[in-house]
């Protein structure tokens, strides 16, 4: 005989209307919202738009009601808070706005262990599992061959703008005809390109006359105006950003005039890596998202961005890899220069300038190695990170692909000079002295070579 409260979840169980579709595990207790819901899953779009030219179909009448009302009627929804005045095309986006906006309520609770984040919608609380606490992604694009998958249906729609070349979202300016995928996009355009030509135009100054700068902002024409601003801004008017942000991590005084790089730089700090490969047999993890594209690019990809430069041809796995070795090697540029006092050095990249600073104007070394025992201390993480890898870890992943070698080495440095003592026959280092013409692999062999001839 069954008890009481096994008949109470029997019953509670029978009253649960199921999907049926495949990993779809949405369940309800009214029929009709099961309908609607796996008209989602559907193809079919069967409520169609019977204004003249209008030839738009939805898969729910809700959506097309809603179509009708905001761009046929231009019905709209009118919020009565005090001096607010805000409009929406729906009455549900009105109700959601009062909610959120003025009655600051966060109805939806997250249930997960150790979370309790809150939410003003479901939707928002719904995307939290799935983008925090949930690995699946159900919603697969399918366009041509695609496969993608993504955790929202929101950024699968998205994802199929940028397939199908739809750009929605047009910049109203006079002579700008731009156009994006995204709201946030066109916000983004506008903030950083007509905004930043009003407050010039604001300002009054005498304009500088044109010198390296402005010529090379002219060379760069895809950030030419947000360069010559900054410009303005630092140089002729002593503009400096104020940096709000600070780094919660203990003895780092890093800051930031925005929120996103504050906890995109927080992530060094951490061993956390949220960004796993999905590739078969490949288990990598890494920080940041850019890291993992550059992954699969360079080993599962071998995706290749080549030198156009006359007779150059070199291959590069990163697009910025590329752009420096132009600017460094061709270009023989040295944007960044060191402020330090009696100074004045300049140099290609701003690693360099920071390493630079580092092992030069700054004293002692801030990285310590926490291995057991070790008391060593470097001034560059990167320093740190090799010492770890060649000597606790003994790693050796520089190996040489050379036929019937395959001598692995913990540093890059180490195999290039095994290629070139072993493998090659070149000898770049020439001596000049009384026309002595000896060649040698290395600067060190004819450093020793000279004081021969000096005595």
């Amino acid at each position: 005989m069954l008890s009481n409260h096994n008949t109470i979840n029997i019953l509670n169980t029978r009253h649960y209307f199921h999907c049926f579709w495949p990993k779809c595990h949405y369940k309800t207790k009214k029929t009709g919202q099961l309908k609607d819901h796996q008209l989602i899953h559907s193809l079919i779009k069967q409520f169609k738009c019977y204004y003249i030219n209008c030839n738009a179909s939805y898969k729910l009448k809700s959506d097309l009601k809603h179509h009708i009302n905001s761009i046929h009627l231009n019905v709209r929804y009118v919020c009565d808070w005090s001096e607010c005045g805000k409009q929406f095309t729906s009455k549900q986006s009105l109700l959601e706005h009062k909610s959120s906006v003025h009655l600051n309520e966060m109805r939806f609770k997250c249930n997960e262990e150790n979370c309790g984040k809150r939410f003003s919608q479901k939707v928002n609380l719904i995307q939290h599992k799935r983008t925090v606490h949930c690995d699946e992604k159900p919603f697969i694009c399918h366009f041509s061959d695609c496969h993608k998958c993504f955790k929202c249906k929101s950024t699968l729609n998205k994802h199929l703008k940028r397939h199908m070349n739809i750009k929605p979202h047009k910049c109203n300016y006079s002579d700008c005809s731009k156009c994006f995928v995204t709201k946030h996009e066109l916000l983004k355009h506008i903030e950083r390109i007509h905004n930043a030509i009003q407050n010039i135009n604001k300002m009054q100054f005498n304009p500088p006359p044109i010198n390296t700068f402005i010529y090379k902002a002219f060379i760069y024409k895809t950030i030419q105006i947000m360069a010559l601003s900054l410009h303005n801004k630092t140089i002729h008017f002593k503009y400096t950003p104020v940096k709000n942000y600070n780094c919660s991590w203990p003895k780092c005084t890093y800051k930031s005039c925005t929120k996103s790089v504050i906890r995109h730089h927080q992530l060094r700090h951490s061993n956390d890596k949220y960004f796993k490969c999905n590739y078969t047999n490949c288990n990598k993890v890494f920080k940041w998202k850019r890291s993992l594209i550059q992954h699969k690019n360079r080993d599962h990809l071998n995706v290749r961005y080549v030198c156009n430069w006359s007779e150059c041809r070199k291959q590069f796995t990163a697009k910025g890899d590329l752009n420096q070795h132009k600017s460094a090697v061709h270009l023989k540029e040295k944007r960044f220069k060191c402020n330090e006092d009696n100074c004045g050095k300049c140099f290609t990249t701003k690693p360099q300038l920071n390493v630079h600073k580092l092992c030069v104007h700054i004293s002692g070394k801030m990285f310590a190695c926490d291995w057991c025992e070790c008391d060593k201390t470097f001034k560059t993480l990167s320093n740190l990170n090799r010492h770890k890898s060649s000597v606790h870890l003994n790693e050796k992943r520089f190996k040489c692909h050379e036929e019937y070698c395959g001598k692995s080495f913990a540093q890059k440095a180490n195999l290039i000079r095994h290629k070139l003592y072993v493998h090659s026959n070149e000898r770049p280092v020439v001596c000049h002295f009384n026309d002595c013409n000896k060649s040698f692999i290395e600067n060190w062999e004819l450093k020793q070579h000279v004081t021969k001839h000096n005595i």
